[in-house]
């Protein structure tokens, strides 16, 4: 896609600054299922003109790490990424696991759960009147939306029990968007 465009870079900030304008817009935070970059840890492939890129243009963010934002798709190795330059920096809000964050959003406030790539994804039990949401970094799919042969482990159906107490649950990693 990127050479149909004279400037693909111009194009990416245009629809950077269409999701700041929905934030204001709606007063919402911008939450970040993973794979900011796409190769965020080797330096060939994640230039730091692109990383000065993603911090003059991406709004400020709450997130997980996706596998291609981790140094050989490895969580403890992400102080050696391009996603962590954006969390020392103040960007990016790390949602690390086990560590639920509340947002304090109205009328009702969120708690967000983050499970990074890798992260195992384990059913809570809410007792207050908070949203719980599940932000995962982790294949999801529907007969509709999943590739030939997709993991039997991604199919919608297989997550329910594991998503059981949150409100809503947000997965990155996935390449046709849906609703369920």
């Amino acid at each position: 896609f990127r050479a149909c465009e004279d400037d693909w870079l111009a194009v990416q900030a245009g629809y950077l600054r269409q999701v700041r304008e929905l934030m204001a817009e709606h007063r919402c935070p911008l939450i970040v299922a993973g794979d900011i970059f796409d190769d965020g840890w080797r330096p060939g492939r994640c230039p730091p003109a692109l990383i000065n890129f993603a911090l003059e243009h991406l709004p400020p963010c709450l997130a997980v790490p996706g596998q291609h934002d981790l140094p050989h798709h490895r969580y403890e190795d992400v102080s050696r990424s391009a996603y962590w330059t954006l969390c020392r920096a103040g960007l990016v809000i790390d949602l690390p696991p086990g560590q639920p964050r509340e947002i304090p959003t109205t009328p009702t406030p969120l708690r967000l759960h983050g499970f990074p790539w890798g992260a195992e994804v384990l059913p809570i039990h809410a007792h207050d009147l908070l949203i719980e949401v599940a932000v995962i970094h982790a294949y999801a799919w529907t007969p509709k939306t999943g590739y030939p042969d997709a993991p039997p482990a991604g199919r919608v159906s297989s997550w329910l029990e594991r998503l059981q107490g949150f409100d809503f649950a947000h997965f990155g990693d996935n390449h046709r968007q849906f609703l369920r």
